[in-house]
């Protein structure tokens, strides 16, 4: 009888001791991949109000992460993650980029495309990228820990070099 009570006992706690660690298992999430910014960056590369798709990303590799936390869109403290990346990416047709170096009213850290068809586009001479012609891109993208995972909150981008 002694080894029935304690047999049902020795269940109770396995039982008990697996709850936790699921409950555990389940409120952690792996950090966002590499993939993971790989797609918010070429979303961002698809905005209307940003690349109007005109830029294909070719390559992107994560170079760094750091964990720490922000203020979201309502104001309250949450955990972050950024992701530091270097990539390339291919211009699909003739354009003009303007960065924060060029017309810093846009927008810290963005970059923004003039069409060809654009009346101001010979104002931005200086920065006209050709069809076909790569540039190197690096950037953060920050995401934002939520109930249902990490989500995307900012990104911040700088064009470094134009190359054929």
């Amino acid at each position: 009888m002694f080894n029935t009570i304690t047999n049902a006992m020795n269940k109770i706690v396995q039982l008990f001791v697996c709850s936790i660690t699921v409950a555990v298992l389940a409120g952690c999430t792996q950090p966002p991949s590499a993939d993971d910014g790989k797609k918010v960056l070429e979303d961002w590369l698809d905005l209307p109000v940003l690349a109007h798709g005109e830029f294909r990303l070719v390559s992107f590799s994560k170079i760094n992460s750091q964990k720490g936390q922000i203020q979201n869109a309502e104001g309250v403290t949450v955990q972050s993650y950024s992701l530091e990346y270097l990539g390339e990416i291919e211009a699909l047709k003739r354009c003009a980029l303007i960065d924060q170096a060029n017309l810093a009213a846009f927008g810290k850290g963005k970059i923004y495309v003039i069409e060809e068809s654009n009346p101001d586009f010979e104002l931005f001479t200086n920065t006209i990228v050709n069809a076909g012609q790569r540039l190197t891109i690096n950037g953060t993208i920050v995401f934002e820990k939520t109930e249902k995972g990490w989500k995307e909150n900012k990104v911040v981008n700088s064009v470094l070099v134009a190359h054929n």
